[in-house]
């Protein structure tokens, strides 16, 4: 009669040989019979990684973690558990998880970008201000990052531009025309840099989204032609 030892080593290797099959069934029965082989939880998550059954993956990653703190694949457990927690939204799971992956050079551009949407996700847009620059630091045309920074830029324009310009139509004074005129510098400046990245996205992938910014940015710019020409491609 096999015992756990027979069943650890014949699901081990039959995940070496990518038997996958053979190996959930060999190592699920080493689980039920308390097996604590750190490979053997190792082997289950990767099963499941690649029967795209993500609770489950997620469920050995996180034994491996607890139950085995030094193993020998704990680095690799701890990238592919935040990669899970990011693919499958849950984002304090993932805040959480990342002071212990941050600093692993070799995937940086990946683990900035789960962050970027851990951040953006969970609202804080001082943290995704920092991952985004860093992200376009690595790669200029990250689109995760230049679609956070060129619609941060646009919304910090528009906003200043309404508020200024209700600030002035309620009082049409020198001293209030004279700010708002201050105030359209910074705006305009603003514009100029969310363009600038917009157009950029454009190219990259000429999406009707990106378009219908171009167009109010145009507008705002009184670039009347280059507006209509984005309007004409943003499908409004």
């Amino acid at each position: 009669m096999a015992g756990l030892d027979d069943y650890e080593r014949a699901g081990i290797s039959a995940h070496a040989l990518a038997l996958n099959d053979k190996a959930e069934k060999y190592l699920e029965q080493a689980r039920l019979m308390n097996s604590t082989n750190e490979n053997v939880y190792f082997a289950l998550a990767d099963i499941y990684h690649l029967f795209d059954n993500i609770s489950k993956e997620v469920r050995f990653l996180e034994y491996y973690q607890k139950n085995h703190p030094k193993g020998d694949k704990i680095e690799l457990v701890r990238l592919r558990l935040f990669e899970a927690y990011v693919k499958s939204e849950s984002w304090e799971q993932g805040l959480a998880l990342w002071p212990l992956v941050k600093e692993t050079d070799q995937y940086q551009e990946v683990l900035l970008g789960g962050y970027l949407k851990i951040v953006i996700a969970l609202e804080n847009e001082s943290e995704a201000d920092k991952a985004a620059k860093d992200l376009l630091k690595i790669d200029e045309n990250n689109v995760l990052a230049l679609k956070w920074t060129a619609e941060r830029y646009f919304w910090k324009a528009e906003n200043y531009y309404q508020s200024e310009m209700a600030a002035y139509n309620k009082k049409k004074t020198n001293s209030q025309y004279a700010k708002l005129l201050k105030a359209l510098d910074i705006v305009t400046d603003d514009f100029k840099r969310s363009r600038d990245l917009f157009e950029r996205l454009y190219k990259i992938s000429p999406d009707e989204r990106y378009a219908g910014f171009l167009s109010n940015i145009y507008a705002r710019l009184d670039d009347k032609e280059k507006a209509r020409y984005y309007r004409s491609r943003s499908g409004q």
